[in-house]
């Protein structure tokens, strides 16, 4: 029997990539060190950031845009569910904020929440995920 190639084309951030359709094998994207909060941030329904190895430093950050609706970020301060996992330092924008993290237990998964305050006098709350994981 001749092989016959059939493939499923996939769009991804306007890449193409060619995936057969009979292959087992999945194909996995790093998640992003940038989410997105959506309009209503909620602290019960975490996000999730890419994982991290326990030896990096690394930035991650939350774009609060679209939540924000066109007010401003006055303060930004973070809560990380476990000591293990560590602030290294964090820095905000008027719409974004940055915390650098280190450390971490392999293989555990981690909390690391948000709250910023507006310039309009509100305060908004974002968990998101991170899991710690051999590079």
């Amino acid at each position: 029997m001749p092989f016959i190639s059939r493939s499923l084309l996939l769009k991804r951030e306007s890449r193409e990539q060619n995936v057969p359709a009979y292959s087992r094998e999945a194909r996995v994207y790093p998640i992003s060190r940038t989410v997105l909060v959506p309009k209503y941030p909620r602290i019960d329904m975490p996000l999730s950031w890419a994982s991290k190895d326990p030896d990096e430093l690394l930035d991650y950050s939350l774009n609060w845009s679209q939540a924000l609706s066109g007010d401003t970020i006055v303060t930004s301060d973070w809560a990380i569910s476990d000591s293990a996992l560590v602030e290294n330092h964090s820095t905000n924008t008027s719409t974004a904020t940055v915390i650098w993290l280190e450390d971490g237990a392999l293989n555990q998964s981690y909390t690391v929440t948000n709250t910023i305050e507006t310039a309009g006098g509100r305060t908004y709350q974002q968990s998101v995920n991170i899991r710690i994981l051999s590079n």
